[in-house]
């Protein structure tokens, strides 16, 4: 508290070593270097105290691939796992999968027509959910609950620890049908991508909308990290959003013209704020694009390229 006078740091909570070396002080909503500096002030219009139990919460959501270098790679029909050497270690049939997720455990989360699967890393099923409508995207969330998107009733749904339904939140939507659709955690709620829209809605647990985040065209890829800034993308190439709505960061085709097109597919963001992408090809016949980018804008990394590839994904 001496140190930083004018940031409440007497009954701390909700502290995070980041991997930068930075603290995050959840309870004062800043974030910390080594030099005991503050590197970053976080907005939080939706809790009155900032030292709440609710603030405690801002953790974020954060992603890497795993030190081994094996990822997941998910077509139309299958999700299958590659090691650093580019061989196949396990191979699953989903059908048509829409949405994966690599859970810290090592198990696999993932969801097909209108089912969703946790898979082990023998590929054995361990817990599944069906449901009367097309899932279009899922996710384990910090709670240990689990998140669905309802195509056919535009809802999203929780799911507990046993994939027992608990509640259920009406999304708002200008489209109709809904045929593509993406939901991921973010600080305060979840984030929703609707086929058709250009706009992000950010809701809380109870189904209130809490911001809109207008689009420069329809998203079909979504991150957020730990700060709470959502990274896009889509034909328009990639967009961050700061948690003040604001675009901090982008890149079209103007920035890595051998792409060919920006029409981003797939996006995790790593511990290091790299982005792994899966990049549609312009034209017939052509690879999909699987590559790791800095902030800079620089190709880092660069995956096997594969003829269709709709999710590229590392350990979480």
């Amino acid at each position: 508290a001496k140190d930083l006078p004018d940031v409440n740091l007497e009954q701390p909570r909700g502290v995070s070593l980041l991997p930068n070396g930075n603290l995050l002080v959840a309870s004062a909503l800043v974030e910390i270097n080594r030099q005991k500096e503050i590197v970053r002030r976080f907005p939080y219009p939706f809790a009155k105290n900032p030292g709440s139990p609710a603030c405690a919460k801002l953790t974020g959501v954060t992603g890497q691939l795993p030190s081994t270098g094996d990822y997941l790679v998910a077509n139309p029909e299958t999700i299958t796992k590659v090691s650093a050497a580019g061989k196949v270690v396990l191979k699953i049939n989903t059908g048509t999968c829409t949405d994966v997720q690599w859970l810290p455990n090592g198990n696999i989360l993932f969801c097909a027509g209108n089912n969703l699967k946790e898979v082990n890393a023998a590929g054995d099923v361990i817990a599944s959910y069906t449901g009367n409508g097309r899932i279009l995207s899922c996710r384990r969330l910090a709670s240990g609950q689990t998140v669905i998107l309802d195509a056919t009733h535009t809802r999203l749904i929780l799911l507990d620890a046993a994939m027992e339904g608990l509640s259920s939140i009406a999304l708002q939507h200008d489209a109709d049908p809904v045929r593509t659709g993406i939901v991921r955690e973010s600080v305060h709620g979840l984030v929703v991508a609707l086929g058709g829209e250009s706009i992000l809605r950010e809701y809380d647990r109870h189904g209130a909308i809490l911001r809109s985040i207008p689009c420069s065209g329809e998203v079909s890829a979504m991150a957020i990290n730990y700060a709470g800034d959502i990274t896009v993308g889509g034909n328009f190439g990639l967009r961050r959003y700061s948690t003040e709505n604001k675009l901090t960061w982008s890149l079209s085709l103007e920035d890595l013209p051998e792409l060919g097109q920006t029409d981003i597919q797939s996006l995790q963001i790593r511990d290091n704020q790299n982005l792994i992408i899966v990049n549609k090809p312009a034209g017939p016949g052509k690879h999909h694009s699987l590559v790791e980018i800095t902030a800079k804008k620089q190709i880092v990394r660069r995956f096997a390229p594969l003829a269709q590839a709709w999710h590229l994904i590392g350990r979480q």
